[in-house]
């Protein structure tokens, strides 16, 4: 596919500054349960190496948290609209924070076996995912209610999941270092509380579309499958899921396998390596923040274009196997393009898809990205396995030229 998306539908810019503090409201409260999530990602496998002592158990609980949140995103969107953003954002918030609190809980108290730690780990995430869809999807209300334009909210809104990528796990190394695990899970809890708090009186309950009440298990599995038939006769989403499903198979195996690999056998530093890592985690939130400056005046097709050449330019620069300089820059530049794209898929997303539809068009659309992951990562280590680090970086920058 050589064109990017449509570009009919050009901002305009806001007036006079409406009221924002639902915005701000919403803002915190995502970044809130989002830094208290980042730090859970860490301290959940310590807890286990910790309390068991065996590495599988941590290889278990991380298939644990992974796998129901393709579940959730997909099948919670007919429940997000079903409930209403705000409600479900609530319920997702409280319903979350209860299964991390009883982690550390039931440790302290009667004790936690494997099954039960899996089955809280699993309910979290099941929980967790359509709050996160719900969130998305009152953006576009409140951005109009603030008076501000839609790409700066998707930019803020993104600008800050990076920046909590970033200081959540620092945060959460330092307190099991000082402290345990138990109290990062406890705090954890605590945020999805003050998430839920501040959305349940922060932000206005979003009015929602008429949607079909049709009692059955065949209408229930239509509702749900009503955002992925949206998505299928919609040229412009369609493209935009398969374009960000491409860049979800490059970049997870880029930092899962390819990476570590690389590090390994080229400047042969761990130290190095997170050098790099942390390089993406700063250029994406730079390039979410030049979205919102930006992408009001640049026309979409350009901005497009632009931000995918730099991304396939950067995994040519891996090719070259540079060293530690060298791979750092091209970490970047793939870093810019991951930042800025995420804010500008979301802006198109929510300006073409009906209010009733939000929830299960966001989710389907949300599920389908991260089953590129895997698929991305099977392919990088066949590629390292049957052949070698440079073909394997070949084959990836050739992938991505399918998106520009």
């Amino acid at each position: 596919m050589s064109s990017g998306p449509d570009d009919s539908k050009t901002p305009s810019p806001p007036n006079q500054a409406g009221n924002r503090r639902p915005l701000y409201a919403l803002l915190t409260a995502n970044a809130i349960s989002g830094f208290g999530n980042e730090m859970a990602v860490l301290a959940i496998p310590w807890f286990v190496l910790q309390t068991t002592g065996d590495v599988g158990y941590v290889g278990l609980t991380a298939f644990a948290m992974l796998v129901p949140y393709i579940i959730a995103t997909f099948a919670g969107g007919s429940l997000v609209d079903r409930l209403g953003f705000r409600r479900m954002s609530v319920v997702g918030d409280i319903a979350s924070g209860l299964t991390v609190a009883l982690i550390p809980l039931l440790h302290v108290t009667i004790g936690l076996n494997l099954a039960a730690l899996l089955a809280l780990v699993f309910l979290g995430t099941l929980l967790d995912a359509p709050g996160i869809t719900a969130r998305q999807s009152m953006i576009p209300d409140i951005a109009s209610t603030g008076r501000l334009p839609l790409e700066r909210a998707n930019s803020v809104f993104e600008s800050i999941l990076q920046f909590k990528n970033v200081l959540g796990p620092l945060a959460a190394g330092l307190l099991i270092a000082t402290t345990s695990a138990s109290l990062v899970l406890a705090l954890n809890a605590v945020s999805f509380a003050v998430s839920a708090l501040l959305i349940r009186f922060g932000v206005p309950s979003t009015p929602r579309g008429d949607e079909e009440r049709i009692p059955g298990v065949h209408a229930a599995i239509s509702r749900t499958l009503a955002g992925v038939r949206y998505i299928r006769r919609d040229t412009v989403l369609l493209g935009l899921a398969v374009m960000s499903m491409i860049g979800n198979m490059r970049i997870a195996p880029l930092f899962l396998v390819i990476m570590p690999v690389y590090a390994d056998r080229v400047f042969d530093s761990a130290v190095g390596l997170g050098v790099a890592l942390a390089a993406f985690g700063a250029t994406a939130l730079a390039g979410a923040l030049a979205y919102g400056a930006f992408a009001p005046r640049v026309p979409r097709r350009v901005w497009y274009l632009v931000v995918n050449a730099a991304s396939v330019v950067g995994f040519c620069v891996l090719v070259g196997l540079p060293g530690l300089v060298g791979a750092t820059i091209a970490i970047g530049l793939v870093g810019i393009v991951s930042g800025a794209g995420r804010p500008f898929s979301a802006t198109i997303r929510q300006e073409r898809t009906p209010i009733e539809l939000r929830g299960r068009v966001f989710g389907a659309n949300l599920a389908l990205i991260e089953l590129a992951s895997p698929l991305g990562v099977l392919i990088a280590g066949w590629l390292l396995a049957s052949t070698d680090l440079r073909t394997t970086l070949d084959v990836f920058a050739a992938i991505g030229l399918a998106q520009v």
